[in-house]
């Protein structure tokens, strides 16, 4: 299975669009008689922030497990630079992914 077309991705006239190596290139066709919302459109245009926001999530948590199978629940972990940076990271990928599937970006 090939990879998903990179962001990001836009709505237009029906389409979902995305610019390659400078090139506009067609994600997917929803031009079904203008049935689709554009509630929806604007999530399906998120979905490549929306993943990116998952992969943030997973690399914190990843960073974080040892920590916690060390016995560090609850207490305060020291020398944690590298975990705020990945929460940070995580957290603002994962607002502006809302934003942009709210309509909000």
């Amino acid at each position: 299975m090939a990879g998903h077309t990179p962001g990001p991705w836009s709505f237009d006239a029906g389409y979902i669009v995305a610019v390659v190596d400078g090139k506009e290139k067609l994600v997917a066709d929803l031009d079904v008689g203008g049935q689709i919302s554009e509630a929806d459109a604007q999530l399906i245009t998120a979905a490549p922030e929306l993943l990116q926001a998952v992969l943030a999530g997973g690399r914190y948590c990843d960073a974080l497990r040892p920590h916690q199978d060390a016995g560090a629940r609850g207490t305060i972990i020291q020398d944690t630079g590298e975990l705020e940076r990945l929460f940070v990271d995580w957290y603002d990928k994962l607002c502006a992914a809302n934003a942009k599937a709210e309509g909000r970006s």
